[in-house]
């Protein structure tokens, strides 16, 4: 596993923590009578969840490009070298002559 997979799993587990206790904070403001602020917090927790969700559909998004962009590179280089070799072979045939 990678740092930076270390990394995203770290934040991911912060995330969830944060959202938990955020949620619990909003339960227990319902609790208490507070009513507005137990609806604000939830309202600000959909939020946040569907920016993230955005967030991660773009961070797909962007790996799918990266690997495609890196797969075109791999066969640029291949024909590249595809191209150099034939015409190492080409060369080496008319000197032959």
């Amino acid at each position: 596993m990678t740092s930076k997979q270390q990394e995203y799993l770290k934040l991911e587990t912060t995330w969830m923590t944060a959202v938990g206790l955020s949620e619990m904070a909003a339960e227990a403001a319902y609790q208490t009578g507070a009513h507005q602020a137990s609806i604000t917090a939830r309202n600000h927790i959909q939020l946040v969840k569907s920016q993230v969700q955005e967030v991660r559909q773009l961070s797909q998004k962007a790996e799918t490009k990266l690997a495609e962009a890196q797969t075109q590179e791999l066969h640029q280089k291949i024909r590249e070298a595809g191209d150099e070799t034939a015409d190492q072979e080409e060369e080496a045939y008319l000197r032959e002559d």
